[in-house]
């Protein structure tokens, strides 16, 4: 049997699982240990209350705080992946109670990336330090609520994590919570361990090691300056953090190929990294680190000299990564392999041949379909009650719950079968960088009318004017006409369209293409580029060579329309600003 690290105790896997499903009539009060009292906020079958009060005009600029993807990927200078990618959100003074405990001059944030943000049932971090570093709440400074938008089982984060356990892992304390903000009843969130420096007083023998956090993070030369130390940061500054430990897997993994197993094993928890990297595709974890470089911690622990793997943001384990560009023939469907570690490791005979083996021993150790099952079916007993409040149907959550139990029947055999005749191969390339090259900034404006685009000459159809930098250099265009039109390459429902063009001193013509949601083609009319409302691009055209030249596509900006109509001879008049990406 497996024990885990935790200090002064070595809980046995099975034994966690059995107090999890409720074996026997001994089970003590909790299966956490009786020196730390917070583990009654996380007894599996117990939901905390949260009641938050907080002023409305604070949750209202909460709530709202948000990110596109644009302001990750399109950063200027070159800094996307030099550091962690900020979080947007700010701090808002609260009162809190928890289980009737109540806890005055707290701290509350919003949390999530991008997938699990929402305005109305907000994901949530709460600080009882914050203010005053002295108060806690039964040891915990923090909360972790999570919305589970991405889950429409709401089961997928804690089973996951009792799959990790299962396997010799460490992870989080995870199970629910019911919230209420100002008496409004926000219905069930997942209530998580914070990843924080007493989760690791908790779960290791010795807690002065660095933790790191990774968020689109991974061991390449660019990207190490995005992993995240929790804490112990001078000033919050995160380049002043310490990464050399983190260039030395880099450097491993830059060098021969023959020898990465052997000197990884001095740098990292290497037999724990195999079975974290194979339990991340038995879970079909494809937001984790193996797949996206996505959603996990690194402890260097000083214990041992090496640095530990633990799994987070598991909520959308069981199906297939919506991302993947190649079809399902292309890709073995037991092989993650984008992060710099798997990859390289992969391409090594023998440590593809331990993977595999690996997948084998989680699958036998860990995946236990029965018990899975009769959790699943615990937990969704639990949570009913719960469930209605966040305006889930109740149908379709059922369904949803119904389609995992089958994902958990199917999968060993899924994952066995493509391991018929050894590991497959497969050479796939690393995740690319999700960074975008930010190649300039334009705005401007135009006046013209509905119907003329594609008619004759854009000088007379309409006007303008645009201030654009390309590369660094302004360019100065005129004259600058436009039209307006429907789309003609799209083969349905086109969106109303306004090009702008304009001749610069050297000869060559830049045209702009601006398309607007027919939703807001209208007077006062708004749409976003880059998002779901606009969308707008630039290129070149040069007579002397007879070339087009695309320059990028429009993101981070605007199109607000003073008169539009999509009616033939509508006045259309507006302006644009948008930041120009090179794809």
């Amino acid at each position: 049997m497996t024990t885990n690290r935790r200090t002064g105790v070595g809980i046995v896997v099975s034994t966690v699982l059995c107090l999890f499903l409720a074996c026997g009539s001994e089970d003590p009060e909790t299966l956490f240990s009786a020196t730390d009292p917070a583990g009654r906020l996380f007894e599996p079958g117990h939901v905390i209350e949260v009641s938050v009060d907080i002023a409305p005009a604070d949750w209202d600029a909460l709530r709202r705080q948000t990110r596109n993807w644009w302001d990750i990927v399109a950063v200027e200078g070159g800094q996307c992946l030099a550091e962690p990618i900020p979080k947007p959100f700010t701090w808002f003074a609260a009162s809190v109670t928890v289980d009737g405990e109540v806890r005055g001059n707290v701290a509350v944030r919003k949390k999530g990336f991008l997938g699990s943000l929402d305005d109305e049932r907000p994901a949530l971090k709460v600080r009882f330090d914050y203010y005053d570093p002295e108060q806690t709440l039964l040891g915990l400074e923090r909360l972790t609520l999570n919305n589970a938008v991405q889950d429409p089982t709401f089961l997928k984060q804690c089973l996951a994590f009792q799959v990790f356990e299962n396997a010799g892992l460490e992870v989080p304390w995870c199970n629910y919570a019911h919230v209420t903000v100002n008496g409004r009843d926000l219905g069930l969130y997942v209530h998580v361990e914070s990843m924080d420096r007493r989760f690791i007083r908790r779960t290791f023998e010795q807690d002065g090691g660095d933790l790191w956090e990774g968020e689109f993070s991974d061991f390449r030369n660019g990207w190490v300056g995005t992993f995240e130390l929790k804490g112990g940061v001078p000033n919050d500054d995160q380049t002043q953090a310490d990464r050399s430990r983190l260039h030395d897997v880099r450097l491993v993994l830059e060098g021969p190929l023959a020898q990465v197993p052997r000197r990884l094993e001095e740098l990292i928890d290497f037999d724990g990294f195999m079975t974290f990297w194979a339990t991340e595709k038995v879970l079909e974890h494809w937001d984790g680190y193996a797949n996206q470089t996505n959603n996990f911690f690194v402890y260097d622990d000083p214990g041992t000299g090496r640095m530990v793997f633990m799994p987070w943001g598991t909520d959308q384990i069981a199906v297939p990564d919506p991302f993947d560009e190649l079809d399902a023939a292309s890709r073995p469907v037991s092989v993650y392999s984008e992060g710099a570690l798997v990859n390289r490791l992969y391409a090594n005979h023998d440590t593809r041949w331990l993977y595999a083996d690996r997948i084998r021993e989680v699958l036998d150790r860990a995946f236990r379909e029965e018990e899975m099952l009769a959790e699943i079916d615990r937990m969704q007993a639990l949570i009913a009650p719960y469930v209605p409040a966040t305006g889930v149907d109740l149908d379709g959550w059922n369904a949803s719950i119904e389609s995992f139990r089958e994902w958990v029947r199917t999968r060993r055999g899924v994952l066995l079968a493509d391991f018929e005749g050894g590991p497959p191969e497969w050479n796939g390339a690393m995740k690319d960088s999700i960074c975008v090259d930010v190649a300039g900034h334009v705005e401007g404006s135009f006046g013209t009318t509905f119907g003329t685009k594609d008619t004759g000459n854009i000088f007379a159809t309409g006007s303008g004017a645009v201030s654009l930098v390309y590369r660094q250099r302004p360019i100065q265009l005129w004259p600058v006409g436009s039209w307006a039109g429907d789309d003609a390459n799209a083969e349905s429902d086109p969106w109303p369209v306004v090009d702008v063009h304009g001749r610069a001193a050297d000869g060559t013509t830049y045209t702009l293409w601006l398309g607007v949601d027919p939703d807001q083609f209208h007077p006062g009319g708004f749409g976003i580029l880059g998002g779901d409302t606009a969308w707008g691009g630039i290129g070149q055209w040069n007579p002397a060579t007879w070339t087009w030249n695309y320059l990028g596509g429009f993101v981070n900006g605007t199109v607000e329309l003073e008169q539009a109509a999509p009616v033939p001879g509508a006045p259309v008049r507006g302006r644009f600003r948008a930041t120009v990406v090179a794809w």
